[in-house]
């Protein structure tokens, strides 16, 4: 009781999450297939029309000539790795997206990419798992980059239920879009299925990663249930309507992420801790951490 569960390749045990907001644009999966192999020049041109910047623009903000600029989207220039990193900073990359900039480019990653479970990382997961620990009685959890839940609390678990067994390791993508997550448990999951698929897709455009990029091959057509539920509507965030043991709990969540990271895993871990709407969820959700 009141164990944080860590999850990883090789302790398999947890459960749960839900989306964000929409994509201002939703890439199709030829741009996720394309966006693999990409060169460069190419990656910068991409980048820079998903931000709605010019070449102008961005050759500005990168204090690098305009031409200078065309000529590495098109490949007649090679970009030096000074030149590569003003542009990374000027379209606000990513530090995964900075490292892929650079070896599109030909050269060594800026920033290294340390295993969850490696020793460099355990104060950070000590000090997320007691954070994780901490928020119940109400759910929370810690997920990379593609959706892999790390670190759940016990509340969080017991809502999720038995779905821990079929996934391995359990995802939060899968969880709202796979058959074998928690999706028919959802009264508004048109609209979230809505907002996670577009997550996802946009993630495995940006990324290019392999796991990414199956979850948006898996993901097929909006579902039209029919389900919805009036305080979708109503309530001043999009809630997450989620029936347990009878009852419809409704919740929102906050996320937060370490500050200034200077390795790629440490930037992209996302602690989610969800929060109830009403005084029916509070309620189930004490007596669920209590029971447990």
């Amino acid at each position: 009781m009141g164990v944080v569960e860590s999850i990883t390749s090789e302790v398999v045990e947890s459960k749960k999450q839900f989306g964000e907001s929409t994509a201002v644009s939703t890439p199709t999966k030829s741009d996720v297939q394309s966006n693999v192999s990409q060169s460069a020049g190419g990656l910068i041109r991409r980048w820079r029309a998903a931000r709605r910047m010019s070449q102008m623009d961005l050759a500005l903000e990168s204090r690098i000539s305009p031409r200078h600029l065309s000529f590495v989207e098109t490949g007649r220039s090679n970009p030096s790795r000074a030149t590569l990193s003003s542009v990374s900073i000027a379209l606000d990359l990513s530090l995964r997206e900075h490292n892929s900039l650079m070896m599109a480019g030909g050269y060594s990653p800026t920033y290294p990419s340390t295993p969850w479970t490696a020793p460099e990382l355990q104060i950070v997961q000590r000090s997320l798992s007691e954070m994780v620990r901490a928020h119940a009685p109400f759910p929370a959890m810690v997920v990379d980059f593609r959706g892999d839940i790390l670190l759940a609390n016990d509340t969080l678990l017991e809502l999720v239920g038995d779905v821990a067994d079929k996934q391995k390791p359990l995802n939060a993508y899968r969880l709202v879009l796979g058959q074998d997550g928690i999706a028919d448990r959802i009264v508004n999951r048109d609209v979230w299925h809505s907002h996670m698929a577009d997550w996802v897709i946009e993630r495995a455009a940006e990324t290019g990663d392999p796991a990414l990029l199956a979850t948006a091959e898996s993901v097929t057509a909006r579902p039209h249930t029919g389900r919805s539920d009036e305080r979708s509507m109503s309530s001043p965030v999009l809630p997450l309507l989620l029936e347990y043991d009878g009852d419809v709990l409704t919740l929102t969540s906050i996320r937060a992420y370490l500050t200034e990271p200077r390795d790629v895993t440490a930037s992209e871990l996302c602690l989610e801790t969800f929060i109830p709407l009403d005084d029916c969820t509070r309620t189930a959700l004490a007596k669920i951490a209590h029971l447990g």
